[in-house]
Formats: C-alpha cells, structure tokens, sequence
C-alpha cells in the first residue's frame, strides 16, 4: 500500500536516543518525546542508503567512514530534537534518485542518499510506529505502510 509522508509526521519533535552503528553501515536509534526519561515511541533505522551526519558545514562521518568516526558522529544524533524530515526527488541522466534529509536541533543534519543502482523496493529509513507498524521511505520514492504482526 503506498503511503503519504504525513506517517511521518509523528516523528517530528521527538529526541533521538541509544543511537548507535547496526550492522554494515545501518544505524538505528528510538525515539521518544520525554529525553530525561526516554522511553521507546518510535524506532528509526537508517537502512540501504549512503548516509553523511554534519554540524553545519563541518562533516562529522559518512556511512563508509572509519567505526569510530561513525560511533561518534551517530552518538551526536543522541537528544536532540527532529524538527523536519525533507524528501527530495532529483531527475538525472542515469534517471530519478531520491534522499532524505533529517534536521535536528543546534544544526545537525543527516543525509540519507539512495544508492546509485538501487532497486525500487530499498528502503533508506524505517520507522516503527508505537502499534507495531513498519513505515518505509523507498529509494523509488515511495512510502509504505505495512500493517503490525499479530
């Protein structure tokens, strides 16, 4: 079921927290909206994409950077606030790429950029909602809403 981007509206104005380096380059961390008492609202996860985290001008990692240059700059995500998720689309002569662009307070930025030779169905981000339900922004674009398990 293909999806509008208000499913992520949720998402905004909520702290990141536990963010950490998964696997490869993926990267998760939960979301909550009581950061002196974080509880798990929401999960993120930073999936099949390329993916840079800066300060303003200043680049803090990127997703092929060395492990502790990632498991600083994503522990920077950690308590500060999501104010805006912007979903770009760009035609090129190769053909239509998409990203994402997380800003969080005090001018922290993370890109999430689709993979050159992506298939339709990679997901940059998901995100889990508070009822179980996996909503995933596609390199195609497209977001997707799956129902919870159960």
């Amino acid at each position: 079921m293909s999806a509008s981007s208000q499913l992520l509206l949720p998402l905004l104005g909520l702290y990141p927290f536990d963010a950490q380096r998964g696997h490869g380059s993926f990267v998760t961390f939960s979301l909550t909206s009581t950061p002196d008492a974080p509880r798990e609202e929401h999960y993120f996860w930073v999936y099949m994409c390329h993916w840079e985290i800066q300060v303003g001008e200043r680049k803090l990692a990127h997703s092929e950077c060395a492990d502790d240059q990632i498991d600083a700059a994503v522990a920077a995500l950690n308590n500060r606030r999501l104010n805006e998720i912007l979903l770009n689309s760009w035609v090129k002569e190769e053909g239509l790429y998409h990203d994402a662009i997380l800003f969080f307070e005090n001018d922290l930025v993370m890109k999430l950029m689709q993979y050159q030779n992506a298939v339709d169905d990679y997901a940059l981000f998901m995100t889990r909602d508070p009822a179980g339900r996996w909503i995933r922004y596609l390199s195609n674009g497209s977001i997707l809403a799956e129902a919870a398990e159960g």
